[in-house]
């Protein structure tokens, strides 16, 4: 992503925290409007700030920078506001630091979630096209709608070991995309 020209490194990009920013601001309570703004403020202002972003060695560091640059744009946007009714809701307000230290953290720790939960998806869209579909069913069933493998190797007509084995091998083809994926956005400072 440090090469601007590279359309391809920023549409992934683009695809991958687009939603992410997205869902976190309105999880702040933004509206549709403003939400999109400041997925715009975050991705303009990492535009810039990318050719002087610096790898650190630690693990997560990339989703860190990321972090701080989308609380400081949400920070911006919601005291900016206007205010309803003469009032706005100054909990988020940087003058009000024990709420406003509070909600930060909850807003980092709620980007990890959103991220973590994007990349699932971005996984189990990749590795569904590459098993059989009653291979997915089974994984799907038993380990993400949490059924027991029991009822799904007799919905399925499947034996129980092999929705065992279906559950294990999709997981650690999920994982291996994940960590592949992570170590591409973090260990190339994107």
């Amino acid at each position: 992503m440090r090469n601007r020209a590279d359309a391809e490194a920023w549409e992934e990009f683009v695809n991958v925290y687009t939603p992410l920013i997205r869902r976190v601001a309105k999880a702040h309570g933004m509206q549709d409007a403003d939400a999109n703004e400041i997925v715009q403020d975050v991705l303009l202002a990492i535009l810039k700030a990318i050719p002087a972003y610096q790898q650190k060695e630690q693990v997560g560091s990339f989703r860190k920078w990321l972090t701080t640059i989308a609380r400081n744009k949400a920070i911006n946007r919601i005291s900016r506001m206007p205010r309803e009714n003469g009032r706005r809701d100054d909990s988020f307000d940087i003058g009000n630091m024990p709420a406003g230290l509070s909600q930060l953290d909850e807003a980092e720790n709620e980007i990890e979630k959103q991220w973590r939960q994007q990349i699932f998806v971005l996984a189990a869209h990749e590795i569904r096209a590459q098993v059989q579909p009653l291979t997915w069913s089974a994984f799907w069933m038993s380990a993400v709608d949490d059924r027991s493998c029991e009822s799904v190797a007799k919905e399925l007509g499947m034996s129980l070991g092999s929705v065992y084995v279906a559950r294990s091998r999709v997981l650690a083809k999920i994982r291996d995309w994940v960590r592949s994926y992570s170590a591409k956005w973090e260990g190339e400072a994107s």
